[in-house]
């Protein structure tokens, strides 16, 4: 495309990904956020539920004097704690809800205009219609939450079934139902993210995964993986866009451009948050692998 890139959407990265030494010294967050700060290129940052309540007020100054838009990342969470929305066990449930209330609180606290989940686990052929139901009742649920509060939208991200995090949402049909659903439970402040990184591990193309459920898109990430069951970095670890064995590169980055203009999700009137999510593999440092995603997207870009 000629038109320059920041008419379309909001470049942004997801820190933790980018930085995974915050996750356990959360010390280095303003650091590294204020990194991410003094890159021109980016316009939003996607960070996980901050636990030390001091350093709030301090990442709330920054990102306001940085002018960079923020997403909340309930994933971290959700993963490390095994939740499930979709549980059959109610406090199982219960508790689900209580982590997910306090992102937005978070969030709010923060003034970001989104906070992120992923689904539980699939659980099986038999049982999905009944987790899919569970799973569209608490998100509604959350959903009701944050707008009463005048709060931030909340986004579902699409993640792989067979490979990784084998979740139930999942393929694109799983996840335009589950949107189905919440919407007729009266939620208008959701939406989906989807995220290149997940194309492969679902073995879907860009047009497969975004044409079902674009009319819920609300994000989108920019990320790599290996399919390679030998590689160190096989499955969901979004490793670098420099990593040979790396399933998207420059074409790929450049058809699911491609796809979400087409979808209307890139726009000129409201450019939504697409951000990258890259990691560092150890012998990496996240600056390097943070500028590769940059050049490599630029590529892509013109060639769409």
């Amino acid at each position: 495309m000629i038109e320059p890139v920041e008419l379309y959407c909001r470049l942004g990265i997801v820190h933790f990904m980018a930085f995974p030494q915050v996750a356990h010294d959360e010390a280095s967050l303003l650091a590294t956020v204020e990194q991410i700060a003094r890159m021109p290129d980016f316009r939003c940052i996607e960070l996980k539920l901050v636990e030390d309540e001091r350093l709030l007020e301090p990442l709330k100054a920054l990102l306001e004097s940085s002018m960079l838009d923020l997403g909340l990342a309930a994933q971290p969470a959700i993963l490390a704690a095994g939740l499930d929305p979709g549980s059959a066990d109610k406090a199982g449930r219960e508790r689900t809800l209580d982590v997910f209330t306090r992102h937005v609180d978070q969030a709010m606290a923060l003034g970001a205009e989104s906070v992120s989940l992923l689904s539980g686990p699939d659980p099986g052929p038999g049982n999905r219609s009944g987790n899919l139901e569970r799973t569209a009742d608490l998100i509604a649920e959350l959903c009701a939450y944050s707008e009463a509060r005048q709060g931030p939208g909340i986004i579902l991200e699409v993640f792989d079934r067979e490979i990784d995090k084998k979740a139930l949402v999942g393929p694109a049909d799983t996840a335009a139902h589950l949107c189905e659903l919440i919407y007729a439970r009266g939620a208008g402040n959701f939406g989906l993210s989807v995220d290149l990184s997940h194309l492969p591990l679902l073995d879907e193309t860009p047009d497969q995964a975004i044409g079902p459920v674009q009319d819920y898109l609300a994000s989108a990430h920019l990320g790599n993986a290996v399919l390679d069951k030998a590689h160190s970095l096989y499955g969901d670890q979004h490793p670098g866009f420099g990593t040979r064995a790396g399933a998207n590169r420059i074409d790929q980055t450049r058809d699911f451009i491609n796809a979400l203009k087409n979808a209307g999700f890139l726009n000129r009137k409201h450019p939504p948050m697409v951000s990258f999510e890259v990691q560092p593999s150890p012998a990496e440092k996240s600056e390097t692998v943070i500028a590769a995603a940059l050049r490599m997207f630029r590529r892509a870009w013109a060639k769409a």
